[in-house]
């Protein structure tokens, strides 16, 4: 994901130890799995796997009275950078395992709030993508 991300923000797969940078992406827990196998079928079985995972995003606009809505925008256009990147790569680099993915759903819901410790607005914005793959 943070190939498609554009420069100098920070991607990780956990939330930022201390929050310094103003732009950071990373990927919450996976929730709600389930795996199906099929066990009537002779030689390797084949599994169907679904789970959800939480990609967080949160820009910070420092000391500037319409930061509200910048902060909100840029959010959404990190945001549609990781959306491109799972479209683009429908493998989610899992290569051999011949994955399959379906957007079953996206969610996401938005929070502003006036950040104090760098005088302006933070966006927090979280998105559940549900991905669904075949395990060969």
């Amino acid at each position: 994901i943070a190939a498609g991300i554009p420069g100098g923000v920070s991607v990780s797969e956990a939330p930022p130890a201390q929050q310094q940078e103003l732009e950071h992406v990373w990927l919450g827990s996976v929730r709600n799995g389930s795996r199906e196998i099929a066990v009537m079928t002779a030689g390797r079985k084949k599994r169907e796997e679904t789970f959800d995972i939480d990609v967080h995003v949160e820009v910070s606009v420092p000391g500037n009275i319409d930061g509200g809505a910048t902060a909100e925008t840029r959010a959404f256009e990190l945001y549609a950078a990781v959306e491109n990147v799972l479209a683009n790569d429908p493998s989610i680099g899992l290569g051999a395992t011949e994955p399959t993915l379906r957007w079953t759903e996206v969610t996401w819901e938005g929070d502003l709030n006036v950040d104090a410790a760098q005088g302006g607005y933070r966006y927090s914005l979280l998105a559940t993508i549900t991905f669904s793959g075949r395990l060969v």
